[in-house]
Order: C-alpha cells, then structure tokens, then sequence
C-alpha cells in the first residue's frame, strides 16, 4: 500500500506501429487507460494524440488528477525501462532508463492498496502490439 513506500518497474518493447496505440503501465486500482477513472493512481501513459507523442507521467490523490510530462518521446521499436516509487512522504517518483523524469508534489492517499499492471490498447479495429520483457511490484520498506 501507499504507506509502505511501493514501487513498481517494467522493460518494455514498442513495436513498428504505434501511431494508434494507448500504452498504459504502473500502479492503479483499475485496469484502464482511462486517466480520471482511479481515484487513487500513479501511471505512465502513451497516446500518441496526447502530450505530442511523448510519455504523460500521471498521478491522482484522492480523486484529483495530475498529469506530468516526462519529456520523453515515444520512438517506434524501442526499449523502455519504466520505474516509479513512492517516497516516505507518498510523493510519486518517476524514472525513464534510469533518469528521473519527473515527481509528484502531491501527497498520495494513505493506506491505499494500489495494483500493478501493464497494458496495450488499439485506438483503431486493427489490433496493436508491444512487448512486456519484465515487471517487478516491490515495496521498499516492509
């Protein structure tokens, strides 16, 4: 839970298309792209309409939402290593291969127990692809 200082990591893999693509991964309550449907979230995001293509870095205490632009755009068949962490005041950090992008200046809800996931969605019929290589949920202090 927020409390205990979670944090979360994946490598991923973008493919040769995902100029139609939302990709969505970190820590929430939903599995949902959607920004405003978790009260409590923190989240990295792509869309390629969105933020001029670069990842959005977003967060949500108590039903408000932020959104933080992590400066780093989205490159056809790449790999990303994402990386987020609460510190011990509940502050969500943000790090793309190995650089902090940005952090949150707002406090998370206390005590929430937030889910890790991962996930890909095609914002057209045709389906759309990346590769998940590795997912780590941890929390840094017990």
């Amino acid at each position: 839970n927020t409390a205990r200082q979670p944090a979360w990591a994946c490598v991923m893999t973008t493919r040769s298309a995902i100029t139609l693509t939302t990709i969505w991964a970190g820590l929430k309550l939903t599995n949902t792209s959607v920004t405003a449907t978790d009260a409590d979230q923190a989240f990295f995001r792509y869309e390629p309409g969105t933020n001029s293509g670069k990842f959005q870095c977003l967060y949500s205490v108590g039903g408000t939402d932020y959104a933080l632009d992590s400066g780093v755009t989205v490159v056809l068949s790449t790999d990303y290593v994402l990386e987020l962490w609460l510190d011990a005041a509940r502050k969500p950090h943000f790090y793309i291969d190995g650089e902090e992008v940005a952090v949150g200046v707002n406090a998370m809800t206390s005590l929430t127990t937030l889910l890790p996931y991962w996930g890909v969605q095609a914002d057209t019929a045709a389906a759309k692809h990346a590769y998940l290589r590795k997912l780590v949920a941890s929390r840094l202090y017990s």
